[in-house]
């Protein structure tokens, strides 16, 4: 899993705040390594709701200098990791950490795209995200 090599390197390093949404719940590191379970089936609502609560308040108080957001739509369903995410998620998604990025850190938002084995679903959401990054 991505989230445990990210993990791995940034263990010790309290200047980096790492948060995951995956499979387990964990919080490492004097709250700087963070997992959060999302369950095996979720729905959108569910999913940004894990994101307000879990990761908008940490990076609110940790100040980060940049976000940077391993993005992957394996999650999308139908995908070889279905959570039940729908394609309108995605964008939704960046664009709600857009606006924290641009409270906490002067808008530096950085996305890596990765995960995710849909075609249709990568030409559905990668447009609508570059779009939302694009915006004033």
């Amino acid at each position: 899993h991505h989230g445990d090599g990210c993990r791995a390197i940034f263990l010790g390093d309290r200047n980096v705040l790492h948060v995951c949404f995956c499979h387990k719940n964990t919080v490492e590191d004097g709250g700087t390594k963070v997992d959060v379970d999302v369950g095996w089936s979720t729905t959108d609502e569910e999913y940004l709701e894990l994101v307000r609560r879990e990761f908008f308040p940490r990076v609110l108080e940790f100040k980060p200098d940049i976000i940077f957001h391993f993005l992957g739509h394996d999650t999308c369903q139908g995908d070889y990791g279905d959570r039940g995410l729908t394609p309108n998620f995605f964008p939704w998604l960046v664009r709600h950490v857009k606006q924290v990025a641009q409270r906490v850190c002067n808008g530096r938002y950085l996305i890596i795209t990765g995960g995710g084995a849909r075609r249709d679903v990568a030409e559905q959401i990668f447009p609508r995200i570059v779009q939302i990054l694009a915006e004033d």
